[in-house]
């Protein structure tokens, strides 16, 4: 049996690996896609709308910078098109659709801007902190939360800022080469009310995936989350040096804090007033 994708003998055509496609209509995913994103999804599949494309999702992926994730390594075409045999034909296709779905689900979570009717924002379960940010159904390991996203701040902005004795904004996210990301203007970034329990660092449940290109970031949980639990990241040493707290305390040997506890961290509240607290900005928020 020929194999797809590999030298054929001589005389014979090579034959180009299969084109993964995904129906359109009945896929709720797509559907979102389709209308909150005609763009993207004309972009994403065939002629006539009909299909979602696997190849033509990667491309996009990649033009948007978003994580090469190990999904998205493992469904490379041409590779797996090489790799089929008579037993895998059928069974290739399916984990190739299955990943096809799974590259759509995020894909909306990234173009939306937060996994929809998933999060909520409420008074934090660290006294002092004012808002916090919410899961309102079950969340597994891995899964894309919410996309932290701004106003672009240059380098020299914050130098001046810092110049003329302007206090550190809470919402500045660097690590995106000469920019940061600035949410203070745009309360509707779920991403950044989540908080960090620096004294407690046992308690992140979450960190931030830095998108260099788009100059976003990712919020993804770090481990399985209950209903009520709230979403907890690392703000950097960075951010807690620029409120006069040298370093954030090692880990304790506590259990993470319940979905419904209180977590009393009275020294957050100490370090700045409840109305500078609230929300988030990133991991190695300084920069």
């Amino acid at each position: 049996m020929e194999e797809v994708g590999r030298a054929s003998p001589a005389g014979s055509r090579q034959r180009a690996p299969p084109t993964v496609r995904l129906a359109a209509k009945g896929c709720v995913v797509a559907e979102a896609l389709r209308e909150e994103f005609p763009k993207v999804f004309q972009m994403i599949t065939d002629a006539d709308g009909a299909s979602v494309l696997l190849r033509a999702v990667q491309s996009y992926w990649r033009s948007q910078e978003l994580p090469k994730t190990e999904a998205l390594v493992a469904v490379d075409v041409a590779a797996v098109g090489a790799d089929a045999t008579a037993r895998g034909a059928c069974e290739e296709e399916e984990d190739e659709v299955g990943v096809l779905k799974w590259l759509l689900t995020r894909l909306l979570v990234y173009l939306r801007g937060e996994l929809q009717n998933a999060l909520e924002v409420r008074t934090s379960l660290l006294l002092g902190a004012g808002q916090g940010l919410f899961v309102r159904r079950p969340v597994v390991e891995g899964e894309w939360l919410c996309v932290y996203s701004g106003t672009l701040v240059s380098f020299a902005a914050l130098v001046k800022a810092k110049e003329r004795g302007d206090p550190p904004s809470d919402y500045v996210m660097g690590g995106f080469g000469v920019y940061s990301v600035d949410a203070a203007a745009h309360p509707d970034v779920m991403a950044r009310y989540a908080n960090d329990p620096y004294e407690a660092p046992e308690h992140r449940n979450s960190h931030f995936v830095k998108l260099k290109g788009p100059k976003k970031a990712i919020l993804v949980a770090k481990r399985d989350l209950e209903v009520g639990s709230e979403l907890y990241v690392d703000y950097g040493a960075g951010f807690w040096r620029a409120r006069g707290v040298a370093s954030a305390m090692p880990p304790s040997t506590a259990e993470p804090a319940s979905a419904t506890a209180t977590v009393a961290f009275a020294s957050l509240a100490a370090v700045a007033p409840q109305s500078t607290v609230v929300g988030a900005a990133s991991d190695g928020r300084g920069g």
